[in-house]
């Protein structure tokens, strides 16, 4: 049950498909692009890492397992947020001014359920 709840959580989030470095700022969309396919490999390595972790007879997963899943959307939120942050004029003109909390709105409301059943709270 909860290794569906995992996945569903981590797939949900999938569908951004974007993460960061520390040094982000791109010249163009392209290099952009290939940073975000770059990340969102090292992303789902990250997930199917913890799946792995996941005794698929359980009834739910470990705290830790739940902290890990946590902590994997955290990065995956920081990185995503940091990546537009430092890339606006890159951005379509409706995203330049997305905020931090317009951010953690979207990913809550994709994740929804998933991210309440864990306890995460996206800070």
């Amino acid at each position: 049950m909860k290794k569906m709840i995992v996945t569903l959580l981590l797939g949900c989030l999938m569908s951004l498909s974007c993460f960061a470095a520390s040094s982000l700022k791109v010249h163009n969309v392209a290099e952009m692009d290939q940073k975000m396919e770059l990340y969102k490999r090292q992303y789902i390595q990250s997930r199917d890492e913890l799946l792995k972790t996941i005794d698929p007879s359980a009834k739910q997963i470990t705290p830790q397992q739940s902290q890990r899943a946590c902590h994997i959307t955290q990065i995956y939120f920081n990185n995503l947020y940091n990546l537009m942050d430092q890339n606006r004029d890159l951005l379509k003109p409706d995203k330049r001014t997305f905020t931090r909390e317009q951010l953690k709105a979207m990913i809550s409301t994709r994740a929804g359920l998933s991210l309440k059943q864990l306890n995460c709270n996206l800070i």
